[in-house]
């Protein structure tokens, strides 16, 4: 999974030490049928719901439907991303702006990208040229705050947002700044993710031989560095890479799931959790059993809103989680 929503070279993203205990998850045998479809495949891409209303794709542009499907935005945009704070980012010839609810442009496009004003009123744009740019932040009157000079960022969340730049020695590092761009946390260990639910997953160590744990808003850690790899904390779990193998902890550092997945993994989100296994995309529940089969070549990582973008042959659909039409 990778950190930053931007790169540079991409145009178009408690209080005491714990260790983990090897408290074994249930074993995930619990295969479900696949899920029948809510809104049936007929777009050409297709995002996750956020506030009510999904970006979806038909033809050669992009417009937003409601959860029964109807088009509310017709499709006008040459990209478009998912709502947040009643704004989305879209695309109109070259350049990047903000739609309202509406499809009223609030923001007019002048930028090569742009993120979301997550849970601040503070937005990543990516501005320069080709092969020179870099990303700074806005406000919703589209006004720079933080001027543009980090080659990779992240969506500000619980205040903070993680970004690359240049340490003392040149090198890139990844740290966590504050809304008025400060450099809050990150400049003692290799590598930083965001906060989340009250904690970070930090790394100590050199490149090849980290070892990943979490610390909390005081900078203490909380559990010690351990893993192979780390990802934010969602609904109070959290993936971790032990041996070349993926399981979930708790925030006390016990494993809810044993490390056993070897493809890809992510985030919960509403209860359920994307694994993928050979190829395909498929969803387990916090005690580790599958609600959902993989099955999905192509999908959303998550289920939002309670629907799920999937892929079926060349078409994109919503399914729920209890395949109900």
């Amino acid at each position: 999974m990778k950190k930053f929503l931007v790169f540079s070279f991409l145009l178009a993203v408690i209080c005491t030490c714990a260790s983990c205990s090897t408290k074994k998850g249930k074993d995930i045998n619990t295969h479900k049928k696949s899920n029948e479809f809510v809104i049936e495949p007929q777009f050409d891409s297709a995002q996750y719901f956020s506030e009510g209303l999904a970006a979806v794709k038909k033809g050669e542009k992009w417009g937003v439907v409601d959860k029964t499907g109807n088009m509310v935005i017709e499709p006008q945009f040459d990209d478009c991303y998912y709502f947040k704070n009643g704004l989305a980012p879209v695309k109109m010839g070259e350049n990047w702006g903000f739609i309202d609810n509406k499809g009223e442009v609030v923001i007019k496009p002048q930028f090569l990208l742009c993120g979301h004003f997550y849970d601040s009123d503070l937005a990543y744009v990516l501005v320069g040229e080709p092969g020179n740019c870099k990303v700074g932040y806005i406000n919703k009157n589209g006004q720079l705050v933080i001027k543009p000079q980090y080659s990779g960022v992240s969506e500000f969340e619980e205040g903070y947002a993680c970004v690359m730049c240049r340490d003392k020695n040149d090198d890139l590092k990844s740290v966590l700044i504050d809304t008025t761009g400060k450099i809050a946390f990150g400049m003692n260990y290799s590598d930083i993710y965001n906060f989340s639910e009250g904690l970070a997953a930090v790394a100590v160590g050199s490149l090849f031989n980290e070892k990943w744990g979490y610390i909390d808003k005081k900078g203490v850690v909380v559990i010690k560095p351990q893993f192979d790899n780390a990802m934010p904390f969602k609904e109070g779990l959290a993936p971790v890479k032990v041996n070349k193998k993926w399981g979930y902890i708790n925030k006390s550092g016990d494993y809810v799931i044993e490390p056993q997945f070897e493809g890809d993994v992510f985030a919960f989100s509403e209860g359920l959790a994307c694994i993928e296994i050979g190829g395909k995309r498929g969803f387990v529940d916090e005690s580790g059993n599958y609600v959902i089969n993989p099955q999905y070549s192509s999908c959303e990582k998550f289920f939002s809103e309670g629907l799920l973008a999937v892929e079926i042959g060349s078409k994109w659909g919503f399914i729920d989680k209890k395949g109900e039409v």
